[in-house]
């Protein structure tokens, strides 16, 4: 069974995964302008079967910012945190390690930034991103979320080349 809110027991489970791909824009000139900020958003999207989100790109502006980020359902409540140290600046790769079961309407979300701030592409040209951004028939990113506004598509978040994992 998934974690609920408000679980306090937890328990282990050995999962066996193969690599299904990359989800979500290659990088930050994919959609053109983009620019740092401290805002909380995130990416909404739906897992076809049990998924493991391994790693992600993000672009901060110092080095040693701390992410919070989380995995909520989609009743906008927490099931799975990950606080991550950013060591440098440029293109750098993440481990999130989120285990999700099979569902829709997931957000992954940026919830508090320490000590700098994280780049964010916006979505308007000189490629326009369209939503959804399927990764075959494993997940797809279906958009992005901004402070419970769910169908904002002017932006496409601070997570890029998401590295996907099919659960076994």
């Amino acid at each position: 069974n998934p974690v609920e809110p408000g679980d306090t027991s937890f328990f282990a489970v050995s999962l066996d995964k193969e690599f299904a791909g990359s989800a979500g824009l290659s990088d930050e000139t994919e959609s053109g302008a983009n620019g740092f900020v401290t805002l909380l958003s995130g990416n909404r999207f739906d897992a076809y079967r049990p998924i493991i989100i391994d790693s992600m790109a993000v672009y901060v502006d110092v080095p040693n910012v701390i992410l919070t980020i989380q995995l909520w359902n989609t009743n906008n409540q927490p099931l799975v945190t990950r606080k991550i140290v950013v060591p440098t600046t440029g293109k750098t790769y993440i481990p999130v390690d989120i285990y999700v079961p099979t569902g829709t309407n997931y957000k992954l979300m940026l919830t508090d930034i320490e000590e700098g701030r994280i780049l964010r592409n916006v979505n308007n040209g000189p490629v326009t991103i369209t939503y959804p951004q399927p990764l075959k028939d494993i997940m797809a990113i279906t958009g992005y979320t901004n402070n419970g506004l769910d169908n904002v598509t002017f932006y496409t978040s601070y997570f890029f080349d998401w590295k996907i994992s099919v659960a076994g």
